[in-house]
C-alpha cells in the first residue's frame, strides 16, 4: 500500500532555479496554505533581500534572510496578506529572481 495514496497536499510550486557553472545554488519556492517556503543552497554566507509587493505596488515584505554555506530554508508567514496576487523580489548571488504567487486566506 502506498502511504500517500490517501493523502492531499496543498503545495504549489513557484519558483526553481539551479545554477552549477561559477557557483552551486538551488532556489526552491513553494507555497502551502499561508507561508511562502524559501531553500535555498549556497556555496557561501550571506545576506539575500526578500521583498514581496502586492500588485499595486505597495511593498507589504521586506527582510533580509541571512544563510549559510550549505542548504537553508526560511519560511515566510503569509497570514498578514489579504487575498489577492502578489510579486516576491529575491536577490541571491547578485541575481535577482521574480516570483508571482497568489494568498487564498
Amino acid at each position: 500500500m502506498n502511504i500517500l495514496e490517501n493523502h492531499v497536499f496543498d503545495v504549489q510550486v513557484l519558483f526553481v532555479s539551479l545554477k552549477l557553472f561559477k557557483e552551486l545554488s538551488l532556489t526552491l519556492a513553494y507555497l502551502t496554505t499561508s507561508t511562502l517556503n524559501l531553500k535555498v543552497i549556497s556555496k557561501e554566507a550571506s545576506e539575500i533581500p526578500v521583498q514581496i509587493f502586492s500588485l499595486n505596488g505597495q511593498k507589504v515584505y521586506d527582510q533580509k534572510l541571512a544563510i549559510t554555506n550549505g542548504l537553508n530554508e526560511a519560511e515566510i508567514s503569509l497570514n498578514h496578506l489579504n487575498d489577492g496576487l502578489y510579486i516576491s523580489h529575491i536577490v541571491i548571488a547578485g541575481k535577482e529572481e521574480v516570483i508571482k504567487f497568489s494568498v487564498n486566506n
